[in-house]
């Protein structure tokens, strides 16, 4: 009984929540300004890795592969003699 008064008193008092108010404020402008920078770019033609994820649906593959960091690739067929010649090499 004693514990929810002294709980009562903490949540009463405004000091708390300026102190969150002010972590979120703090973390939100920390995740604003940080840039993540990959160490892949569009013109790389070879990721080594473990794929996790392989998906065929309709016209379009998805491969989701992890390495260094998780790498997600599409890859759009054009008609479907493209999509039954396709030839996916993996290893």
């Amino acid at each position: 009984m004693l514990y929810l008064i002294r709980l009562r008193k903490i949540l009463l008092c405004n000091y708390l929540y300026y102190i969150f108010l002010i972590l979120i404020i703090l973390f939100s402008i920390f995740r604003i300004n940080y840039t993540y920078k990959s160490i892949y770019s569009n013109q790389t033609k070879e990721v080594k890795g473990i794929i996790k994820d392989l998906s065929i649906k309709n016209d379009k593959t998805n491969i989701t592969i992890t390495s260094d960091e998780n790498v997600i690739g599409t890859f759009y067929y054009k008609n479907k003699r493209s999509f039954n010649d396709r030839k996916l090499q993996l290893g």
